[in-house]
């Protein structure tokens, strides 16, 4: 007999977090906060790095494992970039989540991702 469950995943949001996951604001029109893998119980631990670049509207990660990456952005992503190769974003404009497949690497592996969104005269 199978069962259903669900499960509520809190992310910080304050900006004295140390691990720094919090709403990050890159610009006038940009705000992004990352959550993790969101099919694992603690999606945040995906996680190794974070490094928000205001000036250039972008965030890049290092992030171990495979799945979907979620986060919530106030804006669709310009390019995302996982270890040097173009991916194609799901944007949920309604609601702001950001979603990227990361696929199964071939040995033990941690990916770089860069996220780059559009700065507030529209250039990437």
């Amino acid at each position: 007999m199978g069962f259903q469950l669900v499960l509520w995943v809190v992310c910080p949001v304050n900006h004295n977090n140390a691990r720094k996951h919090f709403v990050q604001n890159l610009g006038p029109e940009v705000m992004f906060a990352p959550v993790g893998l969101v099919t694992m119980f603690n999606s945040g631990a995906a996680i190794m790095s974070l490094e928000y670049n205001v000036p250039d509207t972008s965030v890049v990660m290092v992030i171990r494992g495979e799945g979907w990456f979620g986060a919530f952005a106030s804006q669709c992503p310009a390019l995302c970039i996982l270890d040097s190769v173009e991916i194609t974003p799901i944007y949920e404009q309604t609601t702001g989540l950001l979603l990227l497949s990361l696929p199964v690497p071939q040995e033990a592996h941690f990916w770089t991702l860069k996220i780059q969104f559009m700065d507030n005269t529209g250039l990437i």
